[in-house]
């Protein structure tokens, strides 16, 4: 969860291909919760601009 891409942390694993990560990255509450609150202001600010 350190802000790199999938296909970044791949590359520095050795993966020849991003699924062979992505079986292996597991996301926790924190950081969905996180993602989720930072899309939810977003579209608070692009509503407040209507």
């Amino acid at each position: 969860m350190s802000k790199e891409t999938l296909p970044m942390i791949g590359r520095l694993l050795g993966h020849a291909n991003h699924q062979s990560t992505a079986r292996y990255a597991h996301l926790d509450d924190e950081h969905l919760l996180d993602a989720a609150q930072q899309v939810g202001d977003a579209v608070m600010v692009l509503l407040a601009c209507l």
